[in-house]
């Protein structure tokens, strides 16, 4: 399906492809840039992307790399082809751009492992070592064809070089003769004519038998080729004809070559420019700091085509217009989950726009191989088609206003529109009747929505908020707007609508009092709560944000102090290690001594006992000073960490312990083991039970419980999540004041059975919620 031309323009992706244009030095590479294309299919985008994101490494690595001296030599190997003779220069410019695809060759294959998809373009650039030693032992780096190119060639050129000697001495003798001191102009040899020349005055012309070969403008100097030397010119014009005969011979061998080479070199020639176009794409990126976003499969956004997706398929995290310059406020912005369709309402000027093109001009890029200025995180699938419908589109020549122009582009997007497609509307239902041009808005988005064609647009209309609220598949949200600066803050926050703030810039221009009463009373009640509701609600989420970068900041240093004590922690575990190691050692030595002393026969029975009690005591100390886990045995009573019930040693490995706790084995690292308090310890034997049999539920609620049931009901919980064979299962612990959340991260990272968490999406319990993935251990065995 061709991409519509107009919506490319209206998202500015020419102004793309200028800019990265701007980063190549490759002719062809500037026109592939100039005529990129997004693409609808998803292997090649997944390809482009990832030729890029090596490209990226790759120059991260060698900053300077490029495609060095390359030349387009597609003129040259036309001429070629047609039959021309190429000149010198042309063929040193074949030769240069072989060794530039060579250079580059040879560097990517010494990289294939770490940069495959960058190999696999450069694996098809030819050698042709032998055609670019045939052309640089034949022209030299002047571009002049050197006297080796042919034995021919070297032999005429030294027999010119001699007649040239000979005409040169016999010249310069005439001009040395007396009669040459009065008759010379000046004591100078010449060229005219091709042919050596000496200048005599005018008036002594027939002084000198030969030929006038010239005259000075003024007409007092006449250049003359004396007799003597004629047939020595004549000789030498005849060599240079014969050597002039031979360098065409050389050039059209060499341009025969490079015509048979034709396609070879034209390969070379578009496997170089995709290199370069590659290059210039991770430059481009690392000037907008750009990141390669992850691609999502339609077949995984949605395995069922009639239900709503379950996640987010398009997610722009920190995404920013790359057009822009100055500071830009980034926005997060995404599609999927509970809704397909946004409806971004607030004030003008306030980015609703911007953002609606930074959302197609992103998926365009990506689309196209580029990377997107967005953070890591970010996420897109694969439009295949991507239509926008933004400003303002009269048309003068038509006859169209503003709104017939609108509506005919939003025509043709409904009828080419699939479930895979975006749709990008600017100020719909504008531009007409109020009431009238909300109407077609809602039936537009009721139609899209029902397609399950992923939509966005931009309204100022009551009834288009009204409706995103009420309406499954569709969400409101808002670009803010500061009613005390008159300035719009550019962030978006998806789920509140937005408001005009007419009155609010009304008063702060200066609007008379009375006549903003007055406005105020021909609204609705309806309209007048709503946007009381609306100013609440961005003032609580302000608030909210607020705190959040407070609380953010605080996290930040808790866990540096974290990081801090349990460094130090290390350190102290290492010295104690490290004392007790000495302690040892002085030991065995103290014992050693004393082994040989009782092997003495002198030595005195009653000191040799009491040396030997003294070393008993001194090793018993020694003991209770070790490392715990040197001293554990099969059977101890132990404590493991992430459980409140202490476990049995059933096994003990080397640097591992199998322990029994609950209904689990598990291996633990037995320098993390620690002996169990006395009253924890338990004489009966560990008893294994049979797993339940009903499956627990996907997540399990700690609101409300104090911090010990809650941890009490998370850790069984835990336990009958992994038996099950769950892999990935939610805690809710809502947010409150953050301390059940804090207590229950700081359990989950030491747990046994957690290979890791996060907190979940904004859109399904944020902060409120942790998402636990469960470890898949070995060594872990149940009795069912």
């Amino acid at each position: 399906m061709p991409w519509d031309e107009r919506s490319l323009a209206n998202l500015e992706f020419p102004k793309i492809r200028q800019q990265l244009a701007a980063h190549t030095g490759f002719p062809l590479a500037r026109e592939l840039a100039l005529g990129l294309m997004p693409s609808a299919d998803f292997d090649e985008v997944q390809n482009a992307l990832e030729v890029t994101r090596e490209a990226m490494r790759l120059l991260d690595l060698r900053p300077g790399l490029d495609i060095g001296e390359a030349v387009d030599i597609r003129p040259i190997i036309d001429r070629a082809e047609r039959g021309g003779v190429l000149d010198p220069t042309a063929l040193l410019d074949v030769a240069r751009t072989l060794t530039a695809g060579r250079r580059v060759r040879d560097e990517l294959a010494a990289r294939a492992a770490a940069f495959p998809r960058l190999w696999a373009i450069a694996a098809g650039i030819h050698r042709l070592e032998a055609l670019q030693r045939e052309v640089e032992q034949a022209i030299g780096p002047q571009a002049e064809v050197v006297d080796d190119a042919s034995p021919l060639l070297s032999r005429l050129r030294a027999q010119r070089r001699e007649v040239q000697d000979q005409v040169m001495r016999a010249l310069q003798a005439i001009i040395d003769s007396p009669l040459g001191r009065q008759v010379v102009q000046e004591p100078v040899i010449t060229v005219r004519n091709g042919r050596f020349v000496i200048p005599v005055r005018a008036d002594q012309r027939g002084a000198i038998p030969g030929l006038i070969q010239d005259v000075s403008a003024r007409g007092a100097t006449v250049f003359l080729e004396p007799l003597a030397v004629v047939e020595l010119n004549n000789l030498y014009r005849e060599l240079g004809v014969e050597e002039e005969r031979e360098v065409q011979r050389v050039l059209r061998r060499l341009s025969g070559r490079v015509a048979r080479l034709a396609q070879v070199l034209r390969e070379n020639v578009a496997r170089l420019a995709q290199i370069e176009l590659a290059f210039a794409k991770a430059r481009y990126a690392r000037s907008l700091r750009a990141t390669v976003p992850a691609l999502v499969r339609w077949e995984e956004a949605r395995p069922e085509p009639e239900l709503p997706a379950p996640r987010p398929y398009l997610r722009l995290v920190g995404a920013r217009h790359p057009l822009l310059t100055g500071r830009v406020v980034p926005v997060d912005i995404w599609l999927g989950g509970q809704f397909i369709a946004l409806v971004i309402t607030g004030p003008n000027t306030g980015g609703k726009t911007v953002t609606l093109k930074t959302v197609g001009l992103l998926a365009l890029m990506a689309q196209s191989g580029l990377g997107i200025p967005a953070e890591p995180g970010s996420c897109l699938p694969v439009f295949d088609g991507i239509y926008a419908d933004i400003g303002d589109e009269q048309s003068i020549e038509q006859s169209l206003s503003t709104f017939s122009s609108h509506l005919t582009n939003i025509i043709g997007f409904l009828q080419r529109a699939t479930d895979r497609s975006l749709v990008l509307l600017d100020e719909l239902g504008a531009g007409t009747d109020p009431s009238e041009g909300a109407a077609l808005a809602r039936a537009i988005l009721d139609h899209l929505v029902r397609r399950r064609v992923s939509t966005v647009v931009t309204s100022h209309s009551h009834a288009l908020k009204v409706y995103a609220q009420v309406t499954p598949g569709v969400e409101n949200a808002s670009v803010e707007f500061d009613p005390e600066t008159l300035a719009p803050t550019y962030r978006l926050a998806i789920g509140i609508p937005g408001r005009s703030n007419a009155f609010a810039i009304a008063r702060r221009l200066g609007l008379d009092p009375a006549v903003l009463e007055e406005a105020r009373r021909y609204l609705s009640r309806g309209e007048v709560e709503t946007d009381r509701l609306l100013s609440a609600l961005q003032a609580e989420r302000r608030r909210l944000e607020e705190l959040r970068r407070q609380l953010e900041g605080e996290l930040q240093r808790v866990s540096g102090q974290k990081a801090a004590l349990e460094a130090e922690l290390q350190a102290l575990e290492a010295a104690r290690s490290a004392v007790l190691e000495e302690v040892r050692r002085q030991a065995e030595a103290e014992v050693e001594r004393l082994l040989e002393e009782a092997a003495r026969p002198a030595a005195d029975p009653a000191e040799r006992l009491r040396r030997l009690r003294e070393l008993r005591r001194r090793v018993r100390e020694i003991g209770r000073g070790a490392p715990a886990a040197d001293r554990f045995r099969p059977g101890d009573t132990v404590k493991v960490p992430g459980f409140f019930e202490p476990g049995t040693i059933v096994e003990l490995n080397d640097d591992e312990a199998v322990v029994a706790v609950g209904r689990l084995r598990v291996e633990v690292a037995r320098s993390r083991l620690r002996p169990a308090e006395p009253a924890e310890s338990r004489k009966s034997p560990v008893e294994l039970v049979r797993t339940p049999r009903t499956p627990p539920p996907a997540e399990v609620h700690l609101r409300g419980l104090t911090v010990d049931d809650a941890l009490r009901r998370l850790e069984a919980y835990l336990d009958d999540a992994y038996l099950a064979g769950l892999t990935t299962v939610r805690v809710v612990h809502g947010r409150g004041t953050g301390t059940l959340r804090r207590v229950v991260r700081d359990f989950l990272g030491r747990h046994p059975l957690v290979a890791g968490f996060r907190p979940a999406e904004q859109f399904a319990g944020g902060e409120g919620v942790t998402v636990v993935e469960l470890a898949q251990r070995p060594g872990i065995s149940v009795q069912r």
